[in-house]
C-alpha cells in the first residue's frame, strides 16, 4: 500500500519500506492509485476553429472514478499553435500534452481534431473543362468552394446555386442557360 502525509496526495509519500525517523505520531492516509485519462469519444476531441474549447481530460482512479477535486493540469501543443481560452484556427490533427502541474505527476498525450468554422467566403466557379463562351441551351457544371474566417477550406455541400434568369434551369450544380 502507498500512503501520503497530505489527504490530496501532495505531501510525501509513505510505502511499506519507507524510513520514518522521529517522536511523535504522523497522521497516514491511503493513497489512491491515479492516472491522467483523455477521453476516447471523437466528439469530444473534435473543436471547432474560432471557439473555446474545452479538453476533455481528467485525473481518475485505475476503477475509472474521478478524482474530486481535480489537480491542476496543464496543456502543452506538440505539433500545433493554440490562442488563449484554448482556441484553435488551424484545421487539422493537433497533439497535446497534458500533466498534473500538483500531486503526483500524471501525464497523457491525445489528439484533438479541429475542423473548420462555418464559411464565411464563397467562390463558384465553372468545372474545369467547361467549354467557352457558355451559350444558350449550354449546361455548365459549377464547383463551389469555401473558407472560413481563418482560412481553412470548409464543407459547402450544403450550398445551394440559384439563377437569376426564369428561363435557366439549375439542377444541383449544374445550370442550363
Amino acid at each position: 500500500s502507498t500512503w501520503n502525509t497530505s489527504p490530496d496526495g501532495t505531501g510525501q509519500t509513505i510505502t511499506a519500506t519507507s524510513s520514518i525517523a522521529g517522536n511523535g505520531t504522523i497522521d497516514l492516509y491511503a493513497v489512491k492509485t491515479t492516472v491522467l485519462v483523455a477521453s476516447s469519444n471523437p466528439s469530444d476531441l473534435t473543436a471547432t476553429a474560432g471557439e473555446p474549447f474545452v479538453y476533455p481530460v481528467s485525473v481518475q482512479t485505475t476503477d475509472g472514478q474521478k478524482v474530486d477535486p481535480q489537480p491542476a493540469i496543464e496543456y502543452l501543443p506538440l505539433d500545433c499553435t493554440v490562442g488563449p481560452d484554448n482556441v484553435f484556427t488551424v484545421a487539422g490533427p493537433c497533439l497535446i500534452s497534458a500533466n498534473t502541474t500538483e500531486g503526483p505527476p500524471l501525464f497523457v498525450n491525445f489528439t484533438v481534431t479541429v475542423v473548420p468554422a462555418a464559411p464565411v467566403e464563397l467562390a463558384v466557379a465553372p468545372a474545369p473543362g467547361t467549354a467557352t463562351p457558355i451559350t444558350d441551351g449550354s449546361t455548365v457544371d459549377f464547383s463551389v468552394t469555401g473558407k472560413d474566417a481563418y482560412g481553412n477550406v470548409t464543407d459547402t455541400t450544403e450550398a445551394t446555386l440559384t439563377s437569376s434568369r426564369s428561363t435557366d434551369t439549375v439542377a444541383g450544380r449544374s445550370v442550363t442557360f
